[in-house]
């Protein structure tokens, strides 16, 4: 059975575009070429609070010469779909195939969205497509959530995607209940990375275009998904992370409590409703809990009571903004809206506190007596409690006290792998015989061959316990331990 590590293989790429919105169109046989990449897993340790990972995308380069793929062709067979006002976020996927004798069998190496089609060259008559990961137009889209308490990162996760319309998902628990969750028209993608770092966990889109959370426990978990030797890859050069070396870990939290009722929010001016009309607001306010009351005073011009014509509906849209829509009954006389207050339970508190962990071991020195270099990782909304950003600083600071080796290894592309896996390289001219995870990918795909550079950092003693605690299979008051 043919392999995709086989040293010589036939593979085919297979392009697929969903014109239509609905059904795929093969256009593999206008394909000259791709080259894209993987989003690159940045976790918490080196990232110091930044969002986590970057979009996958993909550059095709397409054959054209018969204005294809020109927006500007109206007697094009895909003008209705890439006119100058179509096309973009249009679906694509990209696969190879491994031929195994008597068939294909396929792999994606990219899934997402149409993001830009460029110039023609008219000389050669080719078009450049470039495509984004569903993590760019999550990106884009702004959400907005009534607040939650007592949520794990991985059931918020889950809220966010649900909302955004992503069911493709493969999501871990969280490993620390956050006490307040709410989104205020805030950036999908960038509230769910929040959330793993939080727990130095990451979120990215995989090939095949499905969202995926792995905590920080799971990193302790992996086998290697695949073995890098001399003789299957072309090049492989490594350096040492100083860069990325601290002795403190300095973490920051801000705890909150709910408060009893309270204003959240008044008129600023009167609002004037004419006969038979309605005026809509929308009122920015403190997050909120639980229901919301209000009061009103609404009188004609002449200071005639008109609470009985008017009607004022309350619609909460996330913890911090409020619809209100006034509508006037009255047919005769315009209504004014003088005095509006809403009122409910808020969130008060929103202190800084911070765990400080010294490496008195570290490569650096004991920053008790020398010289100290700290790793500060503040203003994350989802870290909340001293339990959280201590086992974040207990972690980091095991994690970041030595130079970690940084490898490089360019070889025949393996599509069935994915950033974040774990994978073992071999070399015996430099003694290499390590594992390591995948932290981003690179690709080409031209003239039939399939080929990629993996980004890999050491694993070793990334847990620097090795072997943890597990119901079912460790003894109880043995050497295994908890897991931070």
């Amino acid at each position: 059975m043919a392999a995709w590590t086989d040293g010589v293989r036939k593979i085919a790429a297979k392009l697929e575009v969903q014109w239509s919105g609905t059904t795929w169109t093969d256009e593999s046989a206008y394909l000259i070429s791709a080259q894209g990449g993987s989003p690159v897993v940045q976790p918490v340790w080196v990232t110091t609070g930044a969002v986590s990972v970057s979009p996958g995308q993909v550059t095709l380069t397409m054959m054209a010469a018969d204005g294809r793929y020109s927006p500007f062709n109206s007697g094009g067979p895909l003008y209705s779909s890439i006119s100058p006002t179509h096309g973009y976020g249009t679906r694509l996927r990209l696969s190879v195939g491994l031929w195994g004798g008597s068939s294909y069998t396929d792999e994606y190496i990219f899934t997402g969205r149409i993001d830009a089609m460029m110039t023609a060259n008219a000389a050669t008559g080719q078009v450049t497509i470039r495509a984004m990961d569903d993590s760019a137009w999550l990106q884009q889209a702004r959400q907005s959530e009534p607040l939650t308490r007592d949520r794990d990162a991985g059931a918020y996760i889950s809220q966010i995607a649900l909302a955004a319309g992503i069911t493709a998902t493969d999501i871990d628990p969280g490993l620390c209940l956050i006490p307040d969750l709410w989104l205020d028209d805030e950036a999908a993608f960038n509230e769910m990375c929040l959330l793993g770092q939080a727990e130095a966990g990451y979120v990215m889109l995989t090939r095949a275009g499905t969202l995926v959370f792995e905590n920080a426990e799971t990193w302790a978990t992996k086998t290697s998904a695949h073995s890098f030797t001399v003789g299957a890859f072309k090049t492989l050069s490594f350096t040492s992370s100083w860069q990325s070396i601290y002795n403190r870990v300095v973490v920051g939290y801000a705890d909150r409590a709910l408060v009893a009722s309270d204003d959240i929010f008044s008129l600023r001016k009167a609002q004037v409703i004419s006969p038979g009309e309605s005026v809509t607001i929308v009122a920015q306010h403190k997050p909120v809990y639980g229901s919301i009351t209000y009061s009103v005073t609404v009188t004609d011009y002449s200071g005639t009571n008109m609470t009985s014509s008017v009607t004022a509906t309350v619609t909460a849209t996330g913890a911090q903004r409020t619809t209100v829509t006034f509508a006037n009954s009255n047919t005769y006389y315009a209504a004014v809206v003088s005095v509006f207050t809403l009122r409910a339970m808020t969130l008060s508190g929103d202190d800084d506190h911070e765990v400080t962990r010294d490496a008195a071991g570290s490569a650096l020195g004991d920053p008790a007596t020398g010289t100290v270099k700290a790793l500060r990782l503040n203003g994350n909304p989802y870290l909340q409690t001293e339990f959280q950003a201590a086992m974040l600083a207990d972690m980091l600071r095991d994690r970041l006290q030595y130079p970690r080796a940084v490898f490089t290894v360019n070889s025949p592309g393996i599509p069935t792998l994915e950033p974040s896996n774990l994978v073992t390289l071999v070399e015996a001219e430099t003694g290499i015989n390590r594992t390591a995870f995948i932290t981003g990918i690179t690709w080409t795909l031209a003239n039939g061959a399939y080929n990629a550079a993996y980004q890999l950092i050491d694993a070793a003693d990334w847990y620097p316990a090795g072997t943890w605690f597990a119901f079912g299979s460790s003894t109880l008051n043995g050497t295994h331990k908890l897991f931070y």
